[in-house]
């Protein structure tokens, strides 16, 4: 705008980079800033003349207001979302790192502990059947800047025996790709010993390791275990290999999705329509029950569009993802409006 314009409106306070008039609020503000710094200096004066002691106390702190302010969107959190409470009778599949990394600071000292931790775990849950999926960890890779990013290391590791004790940081381990895959492959070993029967019990287990694929089962006190070349599967990431697996289960079965990754609810609904008798559910959190939020992926695909959700990988990756940078100050609300609009 022309500053100098003899049109502009004298009693408004303009932004000459965007052209626009402030609130009055913020005009107020910064077109008296001066005068309230020096009343308040002097208030300051005034107080500590009759209180020595005022001047270790904390000066209260003013709000800013300026240009951007009115730029700014206030969000109203609400406790009221649309969950959904799934059946009884699910399968359960895991997001095999986004688990440890919540067990983490709870774990036992020895990995032979770890181990049974771990498995109590997944095994004291709702589910008959869980399957428990894990990265594999290639080189090179389309994730290595991420992984750069992340600051994760390729540190040679092994596990020896149960009574090896773990690292004090334990989260800190899990950066190091070659502990994890030291880890996973430890318990691949360690869940076939006797004792896990009391865990495992009515249950059947799955875990991913590599490209390789293991059941358990308890059967009058041994453990069962099977390599299952049904779910052999050359996916890098957790997040494409919980789709493999839906696609191997029963059609007709309920499932529950437990990630972190924005990513996953992006691919179940871009895929939603491959799987058409199931119910699925996205589980977002468990560190504690009273985070456990969960979500109807039908639901959600309901009240979209078919080619919405079909569009939504390609839209996903376009505007930003694991990859690919979002668009400057759009986020991707604007961009999914526009989507929306021109379905």
């Amino acid at each position: 705008m022309n500053p100098f314009d003899q049109s502009v409106n004298r009693d408004c306070l303009f932004n000459n980079v965007t052209g626009k008039a402030v609130s009055p609020k913020v005009c107020d503000f910064l077109t008296n800033a001066n005068t309230m710094d020096h009343q308040q200096k002097l208030q300051f004066l005034e107080e500590y003349a009759s209180s020595p002691d005022r001047f270790e106390k904390p000066i209260k702190r003013n709000t800013i207001l300026n240009f951007a302010s009115d730029c700014i969107k206030k969000v109203q959190k609400s406790s009221e979302g649309k969950q959904a409470i799934p059946p009884k009778n699910h399968i359960e599949i895991i997001d095999g790192f986004y688990f440890l990394n919540v067990l983490g600071p709870s774990f036992p000292q020895t990995f032979g502990k770890i181990s049974e931790h771990v498995l109590r775990k997944i095994c004291g849950k709702d589910a008959l059947e869980i399957h428990l999926v894990f990265d594999r960890y290639l080189s090179p890779s389309i994730k290595d800047a991420e992984r750069h990013n992340r600051q994760e290391v390729d540190i040679p590791f092994s596990i020896v025996g149960p009574l090896r004790k773990r690292q004090l940081d334990f989260n800190k381990s899990l950066k190091n790709f070659r502990f994890k895959e030291a880890l996973v492959e430890f318990f691949v070993q360690y869940w076939e010993d006797y004792s896990m029967t009391s865990f495992i019990q009515n249950k059947t287990v799955f875990i991913t390791v590599q490209e390789r694929c293991y059941s358990y089962r308890s059967v009058n006190g041994r453990i069962f275990k099977k390599e299952e070349g049904d779910f052999e599967c050359q996916h890098e990431e957790a997040d494409t290999l919980i789709l493999f697996h839906m696609n191997k289960i029963n059609q007709n079965s309920t499932i529950l999705v437990t990630v972190s990754d924005t990513d996953v609810p992006i691919i179940l609904l871009g895929n939603i329509h491959t799987f058409p008798d199931m119910d699925i559910y996205l589980v977002t959190s468990f560190a504690h029950k009273e985070d456990f939020k969960c979500y109807s992926i039908n639901d959600v695909a309901t009240s979209l569009s078919p080619n919405i959700c079909r569009a939504l990988s390609a839209f996903h990756a376009f505007i930003g993802c694991d990859y690919t940078a979002t668009f400057y100050r759009q986020g991707k609300v604007p961009p999914f409006k526009l989507l929306q609009k021109n379905d």
